[in-house]
């Protein structure tokens, strides 16, 4: 009998440590997709759908399209090339779209894209 009520304060213990601890880490959820930024797509990007294109490190590059609206497209590995880029290609799916199961084609390399937010452009240089 002794063994039977510590199996059961056992398991009632357990229980309410399992749900204090799903309670927490749903909790830390919501609070992280607050805190993400929403993913974008670039619409039309193979039929001429970008207008200018600027490195910023190895692993991101603004991006703007024909609307003049500049994005943040980062990199899932780094590329090295790509501050020395004259030209670069879009791998996109078959509605010509630009988002995050694309990638970037740099010097023959293709490097899949991790998010796509928006951005306010390069920061401009007074002369």
């Amino acid at each position: 009998m002794r063994h039977l009520t510590s199996f059961v304060w056992l398991l009632v213990f357990g229980l309410a440590v399992g749900w204090l601890g799903l309670a927490a880490a749903e909790d830390d959820a919501r609070q992280v997709e607050a805190a993400d930024t929403p993913q974008l797509v670039i619409p039309g990007v193979n039929h001429g759908g970008i207008r200018d294109w600027v490195p910023v490190d190895d692993f991101t590059l603004l991006i703007q399209d024909n609307f003049r609206k500049w994005y943040r497209v980062k990199l899932v590995v780094p590329s090295r090339q790509l501050a020395y880029a004259e030209n670069l290609g879009f791998v996109t799916g078959p509605s010509g779209i630009l988002d995050n199961t694309g990638a970037i084609v740099v010097r023959g390399q293709t490097y899949p894209i991790a998010s796509i937010t928006a951005s306010e452009g390069p920061k401009r240089q007074r002369r």
